[in-house]
């Protein structure tokens, strides 16, 4: 064998060692799953690794915060079954990624609109409630208005036919007389109480128009506040588009894209940690392991335990 025939045979072995240690995730993946599907090696018998890849400040959330979303998460899965089924390791076979894109800026337009419109919301109800109290309030003025007004109308037609009266006669005896001046004083002084509550009232309606103005103001707000807030709400995606979960020639990777709030990544990192194991989504809409991340709860649906011990092959 000459040196090129030797050179040449170095340089293989050398492209071959190289392939394989590029591609040695992948390989290691194919060959754990091959065992696990022939038997040799049991399923969900041992941990799978996961490290933190790239990591956007952007969420607002810490590196140690996050971790503890996954460790949480794994733990979801891990209780259900006793075992130890997720391990944090610095040469993990899976990276987990939290990349910030439209999604999430998306995700925080709509949170910012809908604070807006809960203040806005408790602004007219706070408004409305003003407004049933300045109607109340009117009601009883405007009622004891009229009482007084219906008095005042009473005493004054009295007054007038005494007067009528004692005018036909040629004048009243002097005790009539000053029992009709007294009374001429009174209506006197009903009469201006009478304008000081007319003006009382007018103060009072106008501060029911004034908080009328403003309820109607709050609620055109508020109505193109919705309006945003739906069309904002359609550029979001239907599908469980919130984090994936990849395993190519690259290697095996969660990414995380967006979430509205702690209960939200949760759900999201313990769905993509389901498909590390090798679950498929269920029909379930309550199901971790759901298409779409419409649920609250943040433990296992039965569905989701059934496809996690289809997986591990567990006996129900």
């Amino acid at each position: 064998m000459n040196w090129i025939d030797k050179t040449v045979r170095v340089l293989v072995i050398l492209f071959v060692i190289s392939a394989i240690f590029y591609y040695r995730i992948p390989i290691q993946r194919s060959l754990v799953t091959l065992g696990e599907r022939t038997g040799l090696i049991a399923l969900c018998s041992r941990p799978i690794t996961y490290s933190l890849g790239a990591f956007d400040d952007r969420f607002g959330i810490s590196k140690e915060d996050f971790l503890k979303g996954l460790d949480t998460a794994a733990g979801v899965w891990e209780t259900e079954l006793d075992r130890n089924l997720f391990e944090y390791s610095a040469n993990a076979t899976v990276k987990v990624d939290l990349i910030y894109d439209e999604r999430q800026e998306v995700t925080e337009k709509l949170h910012t609109i809908d604070q807006s419109l809960k203040e806005g919301m408790g602004k007219y109800e706070d408004t409305k409630a003003r407004y049933t109290t300045l109607s109340q309030k009117y009601s009883l003025e405007r009622t004891e208005l009229q009482k007084s007004i219906n008095s005042y109308e009473a005493k004054k037609n009295a007054y007038e036919k005494s007067v009528t009266h004692w005018n036909s006669q040629g004048g009243a005896p002097r005790d009539d007389f000053e029992k009709l001046e007294k009374e001429r004083a009174e209506l006197t002084a009903d009469l201006i109480t009478l304008n000081k509550k007319t003006e009382y009232l007018k103060t009072t309606v106008d501060s029911l128009n004034s908080t009328v103005n403003e309820l109607n103001k709050l609620a055109k707000e508020y109505n193109l506040k919705v309006g945003t807030y739906n069309q904002v709400g359609t550029t979001v995606g239907k599908e469980f588009d919130e984090g994936e979960y990849v395993q190519d020639e690259k290697g095996t990777r969660i990414t995380v894209y967006q979430f509205e709030n702690q209960t939200k990544l949760a759900r999201v990192l313990t769905h993509e940690l389901g498909h590390a194991l090798g679950l498929e989504h269920v029909d379930d809409p309550k199901a971790i392991m759901y298409r779409l991340n419409i649920g609250v709860n943040e433990k296992l649906a039965p569905d989701d335990v059934r496809e996690l011990k289809r997986v591990c092959k567990i006996e129900k």
